[in-house]
């Protein structure tokens, strides 16, 4: 793993913040830990964004696309724990 100065991203699974790149394989993988839940997890380009920032011109980030069936569930854990701004009881 490749350390970087921590920054915030945009996951799936909420905001997060980045603290390295795996770019050892054919795909290259970001280390994040998950700012609700303090779970890491590690994302691939497709599956990451910056996190919004007025400053820096970066605009509303494009949907998430191509979620495995695991993340798909984490998600649902997430909503159901209200860690993604979901009230409980207003679940999909």
């Amino acid at each position: 793993m490749t350390p970087l100065d921590h920054f915030d991203v945009l996951t799936p699974l909420g905001p997060a913040i980045c603290i390295g790149v795996i770019d050892e394989t054919d795909k290259v993988e970001w280390v994040t830990f998950i700012k609700s839940t303090g779970e890491p997890w590690f994302w691939r380009n497709p599956q990451i964004r910056m996190h919004f920032d007025a400053t820096s011109g970066l605009g509303d980030p494009s949907p998430f696309t191509d979620l495995s069936e695991k993340v798909k569930r984490h998600i649902e854990r997430y909503e159901k724990q209200g860690w993604l701004g979901v009230p409980k009881g207003n679940e999909r």
